[in-house]
């Protein structure tokens, strides 16, 4: 199952992504600065603890769920 995570008004440094670890998260696709997605059946771990940062900081977030490979358009 992906994740997409997106915070707020708020932009995710490539630091704390690096902290993070991209490897562990299965599947990390930066979406923009403020999101990311990744496989939650994964590293679910990973996602428990991001959460628990962001109220910690106070940072709002939000969390969509997709079952299925999502269909992903960017423009050119």
């Amino acid at each position: 199952m992906k994740v997409l995570f997106i915070t707020s008004a708020r932009a995710i440094t490539d630091e704390e992504i690096e902290i993070l670890d991209p490897n562990k998260l299965g599947g990390f696709e930066r979406i923009s600065s403020n999101a990311f997605v990744f496989d939650v059946s994964i590293a679910a771990a990973t996602l428990a603890d991001l959460q628990h940062n962001c109220r910690n900081l106070r940072i709002k977030y939000s969390l969509f769920y997709f079952d299925k490979e999502p269909v992903v358009f960017t423009s050119p």
